[in-house]
Protein backbone atom coordinates (compact mmCIF):
# COMPACT_ATOMS: atom_id res chain seq x y z
CA UNK A 1 0.00 0.00 0.00
CA UNK A 2 1.53 3.04 -1.09
CA UNK A 3 0.25 4.91 2.30
CA UNK A 4 2.18 2.78 4.53
CA UNK A 5 5.12 3.06 1.97
CA UNK A 6 5.15 6.63 2.32
CA UNK A 7 4.34 6.88 6.33
CA UNK A 8 1.44 8.40 5.99
CA UNK A 9 -1.30 7.64 8.89
CA UNK A 10 -4.35 7.46 7.24
CA UNK A 11 -4.89 6.76 3.35
CA UNK A 12 -8.28 7.58 1.69
CA UNK A 13 -9.33 6.13 -1.43
CA UNK A 14 -11.87 8.60 -3.29
CA UNK A 15 -13.97 8.08 -6.64
CA UNK A 16 -14.38 11.28 -8.07
CA UNK A 17 -17.63 10.73 -10.63
CA UNK A 18 -18.16 12.75 -13.66
CA UNK A 19 -20.10 10.19 -15.80
CA UNK A 20 -23.52 10.04 -14.30
CA UNK A 21 -24.98 7.01 -15.36
CA UNK A 22 -22.16 6.00 -17.80
CA UNK A 23 -20.62 5.21 -14.02
CA UNK A 24 -23.13 2.70 -12.98
CA UNK A 25 -21.25 -0.31 -13.37
CA UNK A 26 -17.99 1.43 -11.71
CA UNK A 27 -20.73 2.62 -8.71
CA UNK A 28 -21.46 -1.12 -8.17
CA UNK A 29 -17.91 -2.45 -8.44
CA UNK A 30 -17.13 0.22 -5.57
CA UNK A 31 -20.36 -1.18 -3.86
CA UNK A 32 -18.80 -4.34 -3.79
CA UNK A 33 -15.34 -3.34 -3.02
CA UNK A 34 -17.22 -1.36 0.07
CA UNK A 35 -18.86 -4.83 1.11
CA UNK A 36 -15.56 -6.48 1.21
CA UNK A 37 -14.01 -3.93 2.95
CA UNK A 38 -16.78 -4.30 5.76
CA UNK A 39 -18.66 -0.75 5.50
CA UNK A 40 -21.52 0.55 4.00
CA UNK A 41 -20.71 2.15 0.49
CA UNK A 42 -20.90 5.92 1.14
CA UNK A 43 -21.92 8.35 -1.76
CA UNK A 44 -20.75 11.91 -1.53
CA UNK A 45 -19.29 10.80 1.88
CA UNK A 46 -16.27 9.51 2.80
CA UNK A 47 -16.22 6.39 5.80
CA UNK A 48 -13.82 4.03 7.38
CA UNK A 49 -13.60 0.71 6.14
CA UNK A 50 -14.47 -1.95 8.88
CA UNK A 51 -11.85 -4.33 7.92
CA UNK A 52 -8.23 -4.06 9.65
CA UNK A 53 -5.88 -2.73 7.65
CA UNK A 54 -2.12 -1.30 8.15
CA UNK A 55 -2.56 2.04 7.99
CA UNK A 56 -6.35 3.11 8.48
CA UNK A 57 -8.56 3.53 5.35
CA UNK A 58 -11.54 5.73 4.33
CA UNK A 59 -13.28 5.44 0.81
CA UNK A 60 -16.25 7.27 -0.80
CA UNK A 61 -17.55 8.13 -4.14
CA UNK A 62 -18.14 11.58 -4.75
CA UNK A 63 -20.19 13.08 -7.99
CA UNK A 64 -19.87 15.79 -9.63
CA UNK A 65 -20.72 17.38 -12.81
CA UNK A 66 -17.27 18.15 -15.27
CA UNK A 67 -16.15 21.69 -15.58
CA UNK A 68 -17.18 23.95 -18.57
CA UNK A 69 -14.68 24.69 -21.12
CA UNK A 70 -14.83 28.35 -20.11
CA UNK A 71 -13.98 27.55 -16.15
CA UNK A 72 -11.21 25.32 -17.32
CA UNK A 73 -9.98 28.25 -19.60
CA UNK A 74 -10.27 30.74 -16.91
CA UNK A 75 -8.13 28.53 -14.39
CA UNK A 76 -5.02 28.06 -16.90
Amino acid sequence: MQAERFGARLAVLLIHSFGGHADDKSREDYQRFAEAMTCNPAFNAIVPVGRPTRVPLLIGWITDVPARAEAIARAL
